[in-house]
């Protein structure tokens, strides 16, 4: 099974590189005038855009979740979290769709 992707549309607000790797805050528009808008932070191999500037990317959802045990402060007893890491890796959304042509052609 592999991993869910999704076309996601938004706005830059924040880039920055890290070991080779551009990682964008992007902002969503908010479902409606009472909604808070949703924030994503996307890597990419490449630059997606200029901040202020609109994407449309396709993005691949990937990660893990982990047991974190800790002591419960009121009742002193030993617990468990389940931490999640979530990695949304994005393509801008030509660049995919061009890919995934080129598979369908082969």
């Amino acid at each position: 099974m592999s991993n869910p992707t999704f076309v996601l549309k938004g706005r830059i607000d924040h880039i920055q590189m890290h070991e080779g790797n551009y990682f964008h805050v992007v902002t969503t528009p908010a479902p409606d005038a009472y909604s808070k808008p949703s924030r994503y932070k996307l890597r990419s191999r490449q630059q997606l855009g200029t901040e202020g500037s609109e994407v449309t990317v396709q993005v691949t959802v990937s990660g893990s979740v982990y047991e974190k045990n800790y002591r419960d402060k009121n009742t002193g007893i030993n617990k468990v979290f389940h931490e999640a890491n979530v990695f949304m890796d994005a393509t801008p959304a030509n660049i995919a769709q061009q890919a995934n042509a080129a598979k369908a052609g082969s």
